[in-house]
């Protein structure tokens, strides 16, 4: 039946079929058949098994998934798969790292910001969030290169979005307010994540390269729309970041994760 509930969703039918499923803790990561691959695969195995094995199947049932993912409430338009894959990240890959802080870079209306906090307030307590964002839309962007426009997303408020987090008792959120190349320009805390999801060029060919700098051996750059079609510019600045630091992608499903390896 597990296997029948899995190629459903897989071919788009039935993914609220997840909802109504008993509660099963995800204690450990399946361990695929790597044929003979060397090294480390992390990425390979989030990524196969979020696309074509069980784990979708396996983190929606997980009752720390669904308590952060009340706690996001509708208000992220994060797709469902990367907020799996985050989750993947923070539950079983944060455990040795020196700093168990996130960065979140665009925050609009702070949905993936409670998911996140949720579960570092869970997992790893006195942990962080750090969630970047102008809070109203975005700069002006690079003509020929960026579809969004200067005000998108500017239907939200700090001052709302902090009353929404104080609603759900999440206290271990530091809001940082303005355009990410002023409000990055000092910040050096060491990070185990970045989440990158600005949209657009110029903000993300910056903040990349602090958020690199800022995280911790081991740790995690994830974007969440350079591989989206209406994001060009931000897959030219990863295009650019990947040449500057001559390094490959650990993840390409759902979306793009790096890996800080010493």
């Amino acid at each position: 039946m597990n296997a029948l509930i899995d190629r459903l969703v897989r071919a788009e039918w039935g993914r609220r079929i997840y909802r109504i499923l008993p509660q099963q803790v995800l204690d450990r990561l399946p361990e695929p058949d790597l044929r003979g691959m060397a090294g480390d695969h992390g990425g390979m195995i989030r990524g196969w098994g979020i696309e074509f094995g069980t784990l979708r199947r396996l983190v929606s049932r997980d009752p720390l998934y669904r308590k952060a993912r009340r706690a996001e409430g509708g208000r992220s338009v994060l797709t469902e798969l990367r907020r799996i894959n985050l989750f993947l990240l923070i539950r079983f890959y944060f455990r040795d790292l020196q700093s168990k802080d996130i960065a979140e870079l665009g925050v609009y209306r702070g949905g993936n910001v409670f998911f996140m906090a949720t579960l570092l307030d869970e997992l790893y307590p006195g942990a962080k969030v750090y969630a970047f964002d102008t809070y109203t839309g975005m700069p002006e962007t690079k003509r020929g290169i960026d579809l969004h426009v200067a005000g998108d997303f500017g239907d939200s408020s700090l001052e709302e979005i902090m009353q929404s987090a104080a609603d759900r008792g999440i206290k271990n959120i530091e809001f940082v307010k303005g355009d990410v190349r002023d409000t990055l320009a000092t910040f050096d805390a060491p990070i185990a994540l970045g989440h990158i999801d600005l949209d657009i060029y110029e903000p993300i060919a910056f903040a990349q390269n602090v958020i690199w700098k800022c995280l911790v051996p081991n740790g995690y750059l994830v974007y969440d729309d350079a591989t989206t079609s209406s994001c060009l510019g931000a897959t030219r600045a990863v295009e650019d970041f990947l040449v500057q630091h001559r390094i490959h992608s650990d993840q390409i499903y759902p979306h793009f994760v790096f890996h800080k390896t010493t």
